[in-house]
């Protein structure tokens, strides 16, 4: 019989006993949070555990079953209400890099020497190889440079543990999940989709070394667009041609939607998620996950899967 369990650690304490907890985690959301919610009346050491959670706590969350947790979120508590359950909201490390503050002129910077100018040396960095060219940051902090980034790139950055990665949404080197629709599925919305039936548009960018711009789009001008960037292009007709082939890599037959699954495997965004169906074994592949949603309560232990691109 598997019996749920959890243990949240802090800085001089842990607990396991919990009313909930939810974890959202995506390469897309800059920030994963959780929150936990726990009985008003639990007590440690003689002591309300509410009176000895401040903002800015470190906290670690593992939730499995049997007592053979995985660690599912590290971050800090940003909040605490003591209501009934007390409820405990948390962000990752990105909330520390909302208060480190930035005001400085780059000129033909690129990706890895920004970051490593403004992000805290305590952090790890591992970010693409891109071009950003001249920028100017006044009165703002490191993660409004990250959105900034992110909106006007494309450029993506999240933190897996104490490394903040950026530029690159899906790494090499993570693992593989298997997902059957007769086994461990218990739910889902998926559509599968023919590349024929299929709306992409990609709009490639690429900045020059001299800080220029160059901009192309290809595929369906009304279909769903992905902002791509590349380094080191010099013409137009190059980053065009190199755009067409990650159309091609894109457009393929595959699934759009969402899973529900149990809370083994354990899965964080950027796996590799293996999708088997006995009934439709043609459409069995490899595609990335984009987000995960993870619910612990008196209702199960699942998680809510985003099924991203076809992976190899």
């Amino acid at each position: 019989m598997k019996v749920m369990t959890a243990n949240i650690i802090m800085k001089d304490f842990s607990f396991y006993r919990v009313s909930s907890v939810e974890i959202n985690s995506g390469w897309d959301l800059l920030t994963d949070t959780a929150v936990v919610k726990i009985p008003r009346d639990l007590y440690l050491a003689s002591k309300v555990l509410r009176d000895n959670i401040k903002v800015g706590t470190e906290i670690t969350i593992e939730l499995g079953y049997n007592g053979v947790n995985n660690v599912e979120f590290q971050g800090f508590v940003t909040k605490i209400i003591a209501d009934t359950p007390v409820i405990i909201h948390c962000e990752d490390a990105m909330w520390k890099l909302k208060q480190v503050s930035v005001n400085k002129v780059f000129k033909g910077i690129s990706l890895k020497n920004l970051l490593a100018e403004i992000v805290p040396s305590f952090y790890s960095i591992n970010a693409a190889d891109l071009q950003l060219g001249n920028l100017l940051f006044e009165k703002t902090t490191v993660s409004k440079v990250l959105l900034f980034l992110k909106d006007e790139y494309g450029i993506y950055s999240y933190f897996r543990g104490n490394t903040l990665i950026s530029g690159q949404i899906y790494l090499d080197n993570t693992q593989t999940v298997q997902y059957g629709f007769e086994k461990n599925i218990i739910s889902n919305d998926l559509s599968y989709v023919t590349k024929d039936e299929l709306k992409l548009k990609i709009t490639a960018e690429c900045i020059k070394n001299d800080g220029t711009k160059l901009t192309v789009s290809v595929g369906d001008e009304d279909g769903e667009e992905n902002k791509l960037v590349y380094s080191g292009i010099t013409s137009e007709s190059e980053l065009k041609k190199l755009a067409e082939l990650d159309l091609k890599r894109l457009k393929v037959n595959g699934y759009k939607g969402s899973i529900q699954t149990f809370g083994v495997p354990f899965v964080q965004h950027g796996y590799t998620a293996n999708l088997e169906s006995n009934n439709y074994p043609e459409r069995d592949g490899n595609y990335y996950t984009d987000n995960i949603g993870t619910e612990f309560s008196n209702g199960g232990f699942k998680r809510g899967v985003k099924i991203g691109g076809k992976a190899a």
